[in-house]
């Protein structure tokens, strides 16, 4: 370990755990309140993919960031592909970003409906997969839209990024529509933390910004929700967070 690295890891270690949040909103600021100044989450996350934000700092050419390629994208591939949730079934994917987690799996399915509220990233994927003849790629926000028929919903590391009261909206949507299968995957801390503490904006932060994690069976949201799964995170040993499966059916 260099002689930087060491110093910034002896200070983390000095410094509570809270006054790391405060002072990562603190640097944040600016950026956080130009989303939060944004009229809607279209809007929010047209910027996020114009300006590339989740690419910014990472190996990936994706535009949707990390959880996009590597370990995290292959461990939840396989395990859709090895529970068979989608064979046979039509699916609907909430927040499919530039679809390197959807084009692993849609040809599981009879028919997958791929969503985003971004109708940047949804002008994209319909170029680059004009060829899968099985998927339907339509721009909708999931807190209001009313929601694509489908057996099987997937919302893939997408919550992490709402406020909880988006989050309850989402949920009603679902709910309204009727799905036979719900899986949600979900980017949070490894060691145990305060689920569901609330962010200030939709927008490109998680809930690490504030050391808490969606768990949908936790309040606000108390749903029936059972985790199936997790993964460490390989990238970032350091700041351990893991990727967590919860189901509903």
């Amino acid at each position: 370990m260099s002689f930087v690295a060491t110093v910034k890891s002896t200070i983390k270690s000095l410094v509570p755990t809270s006054a790391i949040h405060k002072f990562r909103q603190f640097r944040l600021r600016p950026h956080i309140d130009a989303y939060k100044s944004m009229d809607n989450n279209q809007a929010r996350f047209d910027k996020v993919y114009t300006d590339l934000v989740w690419q910014e700092g990472t190996d990936s050419t994706s535009p949707s960031g990390d959880g996009s390629f590597g370990l995290w994208l292959d461990e939840s591939v396989k395990y859709i592909a090895d529970s068979k949730f989608l064979d046979g079934h039509t699916a609907l994917e909430i927040g499919c970003g530039d679809f390197s987690f959807g084009s692993k799996i849609a040809s599981l399915a009879n028919q997958y409906t791929a969503g985003d509220v971004s109708s940047v990233i949804i002008g994209k994927n319909k170029q680059r997969y004009a060829d899968l003849e099985n998927v339907n790629f339509v721009q909708l926000d999931a807190t209001s839209a009313e929601l694509p028929q489908a057996d099987v919903v997937i919302i893939r590391q997408v919550l992490q990024h709402l406020p909880n009261n988006m989050i309850l909206d989402v949920l009603k949507q679902v709910e309204k529509m009727g799905p036979a299968k719900v899986i949600v995957f979900e980017d949070v801390p490894a060691e145990d933390f305060e689920p569901n503490l609330d962010l200030e904006t939709a927008g490109p932060y998680t809930r690490h910004l504030v050391g808490s994690g969606v768990n949908l069976s936790k309040p606000p949201f108390n749903r029936d929700f059972r985790q199936t799964k997790d993964w460490l995170h390989p990238r970032h040993p350091q700041v351990p967070a893991r990727l967590v499966c919860y189901e509903l059916n």
